[in-house]
């Protein structure tokens, strides 16, 4: 059965089943918890990581205008 993993320091998810090697700080995330992330994202949220590596949504920075 495949896993989903997220690196905090690479910023990316990685599958069981395409990748062979991951990053020392992977962590692996439930199913549910990485659709919930992919679905936050596509309305417009960013991904940040606690002290562990596991990632959660967070509101997408507002810049200043120049």
């Amino acid at each position: 059965m495949k896993k989903i993993y997220y690196s905090s320091g690479m910023k990316a998810f990685y599958d069981s089943s395409i990748h062979s090697a991951m990053p020392v700080d992977a962590v692996e995330l439930t199913y549910d918890s990485y659709q919930d992330i992919l679905n936050g994202q596509s309305i417009g949220k960013h991904i940040d990581s606690d002290e562990d590596g596991y990632p959660f949504l967070i509101d997408a920075p507002i810049y200043p205008p120049n």
